[in-house]
């Protein structure tokens, strides 16, 4: 049987190519998505590593901004699957991504956008193997502050991800990597 954990290398690899290609100009870079995350641009750092089980490494810590180290408590027991940062010239937006091998719940919007708030992430991810409930997506309607966060217009984005073929097959409510595409 397959654990949780197992899917967090995958997931990693995957997300990392995705977001380095939606960075790139799509029309003028007719490379393959796997071409393309090997890539390195000199003028962005994309950066994710595994946190489920393991503290906050010190380049993730170096990027929170002084004044906010009051966090590593609330993180002590209780942090995201993934996390990690874009850093573009002199702005770092931060990644939150939060993995369920089965079918997504308000429980687990609520704990992503715990995660979120902790790290004031731009990107919060709630991957699912399942696909995304119609109920959940309903909510949205109703209650439209589900996917909102406190800081800004940033919003939580829930993410059917598929493991065998390492594909994001739909983002709720859009893909917030997609720059204008």
């Amino acid at each position: 049987m397959t654990e949780e954990r197992d899917y967090y290398q995958p997931l990693k690899s995957a997300l990392e190519a995705h977001i380095r290609a939606t960075f790139r100009p799509r029309k003028s870079d007719p490379l393959p998505l796997q071409m393309i995350a090997e890539l390195t641009v000199s003028s962005e750092k994309i950066y994710l590593e595994i946190t489920a089980d393991t503290s906050l490494s010190n380049t993730l810590k170096s990027k929170i901004s002084h004044g906010r180290d009051l966090i590593y408590f609330f993180l002590k027991n209780a942090r995201p699957d993934l996390t990690g940062f874009i850093e573009v010239e002199d702005t770092v937006d931060f990644i939150v991504v939060e993995f369920k091998d089965n079918t997504l719940n308000l429980d687990n919007v609520y704990q992503l956008k715990k995660y979120a708030d902790l790290l004031d992430a731009k990107y919060s991810l709630l991957v699912s193997t399942d696909e995304i409930p119609v109920e959940v997506k309903r909510l949205r309607d109703v209650v439209p502050e589900l996917l909102s966060r406190a800081t800004g217009h940033r919003r939580l984005t829930l993410v059917h991800y598929n493991p065998v073929k390492q594909a994001f097959l739909e983002w709720f409510p859009e893909d917030p990597f997609r720059q204008g595409d």
